[in-house]
């Protein structure tokens, strides 16, 4: 049934397998199942919420191609006035880590009906937004990003949008 899967609430245990400072207060994970096997399917817009050791419940949106099976990669933005899930995540998760996930689980979806899609975002709400690049260039779909950053230097992912969306694209 469409639409079930924006409620899949699957539990799962994913190991970092790559992590990446973008930019002074944004870091890139990477995360892989334990053994290798391919990660349950998700849809551009998507999000993992994940359970952390101090015990808050984080949701971070994935970012990569949602055709990739064997990959999750999300961006995590330092809040240091913010609630401890970002400082947790950057201060606290290593490669090799293990950690308990919920997901993933979609609220943000794509319209199957529109035309053209308007992306709008500035710094981190990249994030769902270039999976959503992704899907809507892998579709033909028309579209084109608005994004909005305080300099070149703390733009994440900025030559992987210029890619996706080349001349559909505005800074």
């Amino acid at each position: 049934v469409r639409g079930l899967e924006k409620f899949n609430m699957q539990q799962l245990k994913i190991k970092v397998n790559r992590l990446q400072q973008l930019t002074s207060g944004i870091k890139k994970f990477e995360f892989v199942s334990l053994d290798d096997r391919v990660l349950p399917r998700f849809t551009a817009g998507a999000h993992l919420d994940f359970h952390l050791e101090n015990g808050l419940i984080r949701s971070y949106s994935l970012a990569n191609d949602p055709k990739e099976e064997k990959r999750y990669v999300t961006a995590v933005l330092r809040e240091e006035a913010g609630g401890g899930g970002s400082k947790y995540m950057h201060d606290c998760v290593s490669i090799g880590d293990e950690m308990d996930v919920r997901g993933p689980n979609n609220n943000f979806e794509l319209s199957d009906i529109a035309s053209k899609h308007i992306l709008l975002g500035g710094g981190i709400g990249i994030t769902p937004l270039l999976a959503m690049g992704y899907a809507l260039k892998t579709n033909g779909r028309s579209c084109h990003l608005h994004y909005c950053t305080k300099s070149r230097e703390e733009t994440v992912f900025v030559e992987e949008v210029e890619e996706i969306f080349g001349d559909n694209l505005t800074f």
